[in-house]
């Protein structure tokens, strides 16, 4: 497949059509869009919606024709969309963006697309990329796309948490919901989500439970329609593969066996979804448990999240449930310094920035007798953690404990370079 194939061929087509009836862009794009827009969609550098194209084709009296020339793309760009975010979905970044590359050179107006390579950039850890990509796919969706606007509005929301700004999530959650309400959609998963991430933002709000969210737990996974982890791992691996390499060849077909698996992938995918949104309301029962100290309910909470880990378990989720080790190391088990030792052990695993972890790391330092070295060492994991997540004011107070144990010890260098890097950090805010 010719990269920008998808878009040109329509492009040129609707061209050709304009100046067989002598039309100029002004007039075609009268009351329907901008002549701008019609400039780009025959350059190639815009994908019309399929509402757009139908009032176009009907202002070109062609309705037939460029139905005839844009319905093996549809179905093209369709698969590719879902197959991209089969990808993302199975952590396959590169592929995700390769398949979103044959979608043209230049980047299609469709909500999906932006989407998506939001996601890759938030994958990436490019925060105000990803940001700015889910805005520009939000207001496509608005207008063209609507069905996909509470899970771009629930990425917003997510981001807004990673920056600790729990005021905005919690509105964008909360109109994640109204929205699938006021629409009518089904977003079982989606809606389930939000309600516990709305649950562990304001404690005293309950989810709602759906008919699919009160199903036991034992029972759903039970009859969870894969093999567990890691054995589906390597299952969808071949399945995603399969997929890939139909979508590659030519010529296409839409109609391949392998497009036909994509949708037994999706269903499997969505029951493994299930179980990663039930894991978080288990480890966050087992967390309020731990800190109730009941230690009987908290073992038991405690074991069934490591059993729907193994099935299910996203990298951040693994670091969730090995925070919870820690928590409980510190509350029933061998004591504080086990649980600073395995935290700090998480940064091998895990290197990316999470908030939680910073927090428990300073807490135990401000609660607990804890001496040089591992003060020092604590302290300076929790302040470039934090650096990381741009969270200021907790920089700063964590600075203040470090500082304090560096001149314990006399550190002046090791003082300066952190007073140096604040400074650095503050002009940037």
């Amino acid at each position: 497949m010719n990269e920008g194939r998808i878009m040109t061929s329509i492009g040129q087509r609707i061209r050709e059509l304009r100046l067989m009836r002598g039309m100029t862009q002004t007039q075609l794009a009268k009351d329907i869009v901008t002549p701008s827009m019609i400039s780009q969609i025959e350059a190639g550098k815009a994908q019309p919606s399929s509402a757009l194209l139908k009032k176009i084709a009907e202002r070109l009296d062609a309705v037939g024709e460029l139905d005839e020339v844009t319905q093996g793309e549809d179905a093209t760009r369709t698969q590719g969309i879902e197959i991209a975010a089969l990808c993302l979905a199975l952590g396959r970044v590169t592929d995700a963006k390769e398949v979103l590359s044959k979608l043209g050179s230049d980047i299609p107006n469709v909500a999906a697309v932006h989407f998506l390579l939001g996601q890759i950039a938030e994958t990436n850890r490019q925060l105000e990329q990803a940001y700015a990509r889910y805005h520009t796919a939000l207001s496509l969706a608005k207008e063209y796309h609507v069905e996909l606007l509470p899970e771009i509005l629930k990425k917003i929301g997510d981001l807004h948490m990673i920056l600790q700004d729990q005021d905005t999530a919690a509105y964008l959650y909360r109109k994640t919901r109204y929205v699938s309400e006021e629409l009518q959609l089904s977003q079982g998963i989606l809606q389930s989500e939000v309600d516990v991430l709305l649950s562990s933002i304001e404690p005293g709000v309950l989810p709602k439970a759906s008919a699919s969210s009160r199903t036991d737990d034992s029972a759903f996974i039970r009859e969870s329609p894969f093999p567990a982890h890691p054995s589906f791992t390597t299952y969808a691996d071949k399945m995603l593969q399969d997929s890939l390499a139909a979508w590659r060849a030519e010529p296409y077909s839409a109609e391949s066996a392998k497009f036909q698996q994509m949708a037994h992938l999706k269903s499997r995918l969505d029951a493994r979804a299930w179980i990663a949104l039930s894991l978080d309301a288990t480890i966050h029962a087992a967390r309020t448990s731990i800190q109730n100290r009941n230690l009987e309910q908290s073992e038991t909470f405690m074991t069934l999240a490591k059993h729907q880990l193994e099935l299910a378990g996203t990298p951040q989720q693994q670091l969730s449930y090995a925070l919870l080790e820690a928590l409980w190391q510190e509350t029933f088990g061998e004591g504080v310094a086990i649980a600073i030792q395995n935290t700090l052990d998480t940064y091998e695993l895990w290197p990316d920035a999470y908030a939680e972890r910073a927090d428990h790391l300073v807490r135990w330092v401000q609660e607990k007798p804890i001496q040089d070295p591992l003060r020092k060492t604590v302290l300076k994991a929790a302040f470039q953690e934090q650096q990381t997540l741009r969270r200021y004011d907790d920089m700063a107070k964590t600075s203040e404990l470090l500082i304090e144990t560096l001149r314990a010890t006399d550190a002046v260098e090791e003082i300066e370079e952190l007073i140096a890097s604040i400074r650095r950090y503050a002009s940037l805010v």
